[in-house]
């Protein structure tokens, strides 16, 4: 099984998909394709993206960082018997309440314009 992960040096996701790799023992080669112009170029005309990461797994091409979908490409070839996916927890925040405007009342409807 042949892994390769297209990245850039700013990229989060690029980390944690190299995590996930380095977790569950695959090896890989590391693309950064802020320096090897020609694997960019390459990379742009085989995916048609111009996002990264971009994981090659025997040929197939994986744009960004799906753990699920990973894991099936991973588990489909014959070395890896176990996938290990960390699950993060999302926060969440309630939106604030809107307050309630206080309504008048108009004496004579006369008086109201309407827009």
């Amino acid at each position: 099984m042949t892994v390769k992960v297209y990245t850039i040096p700013t990229c989060p996701w690029c980390v944690k998909a190299k995590e996930f790799l380095i977790k569950n023992k695959v090896q890989f080669e590391e693309v950064d394709v802020t320096e090897d112009l020609k694997s960019q170029r390459d990379i742009i005309e085989r995916s048609g993206q111009m996002g990264v990461p971009v994981i090659e797994i025997d040929g197939k091409l994986f744009v960004g960082f799906e753990p699920a979908i990973l894991e099936k490409a991973l588990l489909s070839t014959a070395r890896v018997s176990k996938v290990v996916v960390h699950k993060t927890t999302k926060k969440v925040t309630k939106k604030p309440k809107p307050k309630k405007e206080s309504l008048v009342k108009v004496q004579n409807p006369k008086l109201l314009r309407r827009w």
